[in-house]
């Protein structure tokens, strides 16, 4: 989170202080992927194991979730309700993928994975910023995490105004926020929920009924900071025991491998590139 935290800071700083051409472009990268780090920690702090104590955990984890748009509450409530999904249909995630393993292989995939990013933006805003959960209204968290958001994003906007100008917030945090991290995520998403259907080559017609699946993923050090940040490469592990802390889930892979508790289909020792390249020309 340090590392996550300065290279935003040091990004911005660049934008502020030394606006030319490439270090723009590069800054636009940089926040973009440390927003998307700081949505993966959100994921963490949602199952209770960001943090310790657990109110320092509920604190960190409003916090974070709030400067990149999240409302807390919505998002424990329905990534709760992907954790328990047993087929597509039941997986409130299955927006994200499932449209990419109903397209054709090849160029037609391809489309669908970039250009699904508008449609993909709309669902996230209806679901995490509009529609509202009688669950969630009924811990009385609806309002309090809803206005968390507007002030996080208002402190924010209130940072750029003061040592930029108004307009960067919109090129250098929402822009980045809304085409990197989302792609990101979108991508880590498809890979780790979509390549055995993919690989299977299931029939368009019958994906909605199928089980849901997951994955292990080797992955390497640069994929694991940009797109599997907190162990996220051990997919499957974290959905067979979702309480354990990601710094565990190495270990606890190993012990289920020993154990005979795993497909070993599920455990893939390559890269997620490579793992996008077969699930998009399969």
């Amino acid at each position: 989170m340090a590392t996550t935290f300065l290279s935003l800071f040091a990004a911005c700083y660049v934008v502020f202080e030394c606006p030319k051409w490439y270090t723009l472009v590069i800054c636009f990268i940089v926040i973009g992927v440390m927003q998307y780090r700081l949505v993966m920690a959100c994921h963490e702090s949602v199952h209770y194991n960001l943090l310790s104590p657990k109110k320092l955990n509920e604190i960190f984890g409003l916090l974070l979730c709030s400067i990149v748009g999240i409302h807390y509450a919505r998002y424990r409530e329905q990534h709760f309700r992907h954790h328990k999904a047993i087929f597509i249909k039941e997986d409130p995630d299955s927006y994200i993928y499932l449209p990419m393993l109903k397209a054709s292989p090849g160029l037609p995939r391809i489309a669908v994975w970039i250009a699904g990013i508008p449609f993909e933006i709309i669902k996230k805003f209806r679901e995490k910023s509009i529609e509202k959960n009688s669950l969630i209204i009924g811990l009385g968290k609806e309002k309090m995490h809803g206005m968390a958001v507007l002030v996080a994003n208002l402190i924010v906007f209130i940072v750029y105004v003061i040592f930029g100008h108004w307009w960067e917030w919109i090129l250098f945090w929402l822009l980045p926020l809304l085409t990197i991290a989302l792609f990101l995520n979108r991508t880590r998403v498809w890979v780790e929920h979509g390549y055995i259907h993919a690989i299977k080559g299931i029939h368009a017609d019958d994906i909605d009924n199928q089980k849901m699946e997951t994955i292990d993923i080797a992955s390497n050090r640069v994929e694991n900071f940009i797109i599997a940040p907190f162990s996220f490469n051990y997919h499957l592990t974290h959905h067979t025991i979702p309480s354990v802390p990601y710094y565990k889930n190495r270990a606890l892979s190993k012990i289920l491998v020993a154990q005979n508790k795993f497909d070993y289909s599920r455990r893939l020792d390559i890269s997620y590139i490579e793992a996008i390249k077969k699930i998009i020309f399969v």
